[in-house]
């Protein structure tokens, strides 16, 4: 074992991605084992994050590093810590992976055995499941009792009263788009005005997800179970984005996405205005296709 504060104070020299990323990890596992890079299997490198599985003792971990850059056009100001608290206090969290640090350069989180075959929209109970999942957030209220006061309890209540702007959320993207990708400028100002089109459709009115795609899904196929990860763009929000986000990411049939959401509807209690949800599904295109723009993609 090495003494800690040499640890914490100096990363590898194959670790790229800064001592403010390298000192969090090091202070949670106490160990130079993880200097070794052996142990660290990089999963995926893109334009938001990096992520690795680290294996140490038999044990796995999923271990995610966002890029900075894209922490621009996140809703959320960078409270993780608290917001995965407060979520994992509520009816959601059977859906959710357990974190063990979660903040803005580094999280450390449960390792799932993700099985890719089950994550398609044919699996009839990942079908149910995201509707539970859905229903369940889209019905999240602020913490009461003995979480009252707590940091959670704070997170809880500010992103359930704090509706996002679409207009401002817009404009953080196209001004970000312009600024990597200037040579696309008129491309860029004819899908941010399409957008700003569409968002007066845009009604927050509870905490959703807010990136819904595929790959922010797992399947546990030892326990049957769905989990739903990368929660950075949470936020008050409209309900209709995640489903017309999920819809359209997912490529469904009209007949797959009609019964999609009569079933939501259905657990819901409450009818959705077709127009809308067709009007939430080309602002999230809007969005996909400025995030490629901003992130260089």
């Amino acid at each position: 074992m090495q003494n800690n504060n040499s640890l914490v104070s100096k990363s590898p020299k194959w670790w790229r991605f800064g001592l403010a990323a390298w000192q969090p990890i090091a202070e949670y596992f106490k160990s130079d084992v993880i200097k070794d890079e052996d142990l660290w299997q990089q999963l995926k490198s893109g334009q938001s994050n990096t992520s690795f599985r680290l294996r140490i003792h038999n044990r796995h971990y999923f271990i995610q590093l966002p890029n900075e850059k894209n922490n621009l056009l996140r809703p959320f100001n960078g409270q993780y810590s608290a917001l995965d608290r407060w979520l994992m206090s509520t009816q959601i969290k059977q859906w959710l992976t357990r974190h063990y640090i979660d903040l803005p350069l580094v999280c450390i989180s449960e390792w799932i055995d993700n099985d890719p075959q089950y994550i398609r929209f044919s699996n009839q109970s990942l079908r149910q499941q995201l509707v539970g999942f859905l229903v369940g957030l889209h019905q999240l209220s602020p913490i009461n009792g003995k979480e009252q006061n707590s940091d959670a309890a704070v997170i809880g209540e500010s992103l359930l009263t704090k509706p996002l702007d679409m207009a401002q959320h817009l404009k953080g993207y196209f001004e970000l788009a312009i600024k990597t990708n200037p040579q696309q400028r008129t491309a860029i100002e004819l899908l941010y005005n399409e957008g700003l089109f569409f968002a007066k459709s845009h009604e927050p009115s509870c905490f959703c997800h807010s990136d819904l795609n595929p790959f922010n899904l797992l399947w546990d196929a030892n326990k049957g179970q769905l989990k739903i990860i990368d929660w950075e763009y949470a936020c008050f929000n409209d309900p209709l984005l995640d489903i017309a986000g999920l819809l359209v990411h997912w490529s469904l049939s009209s007949r797959e996405q009609s019964q999609f959401v009569a079933a939501y509807q259905q657990r819901m209690g409450r009818s959705i205005d077709p127009q809308k949800l067709k009007d939430m599904g080309s602002l999230s295109r809007v969005l996909s296709k400025l995030w490629h723009f901003a992130s260089d993609n």
